[in-house]
């Protein structure tokens, strides 16, 4: 399941900032799997998230300030 929220993130990035902040709070789970393929999925998908929110929001920090 991770992988497929990496590939949105990378090849469909309107429908998958549509849905960031379920994202955002569902992925700790994988980062957290005791299975280490399943945490550097997660991580994956993590980074590529955080590389779309980056070039999307220059200005803002609204997303970035909701992960903390």
């Amino acid at each position: 399941a991770v992988l497929v929220l990496k590939e949105l993130a990378i090849n469909a990035p309107s429908l998958f900032n549509a849905h960031a902040k379920d994202f955002f709070v569902v992925i700790w789970n994988g980062v957290r799997d005791p299975k280490p393929e399943i945490r550097e999925a997660s991580i994956e998908a993590l980074r590529a998230a955080l590389i779309l929110i980056s070039e999307r929001e220059k200005t803002k920090t609204t997303t970035y300030e909701m992960l903390y």
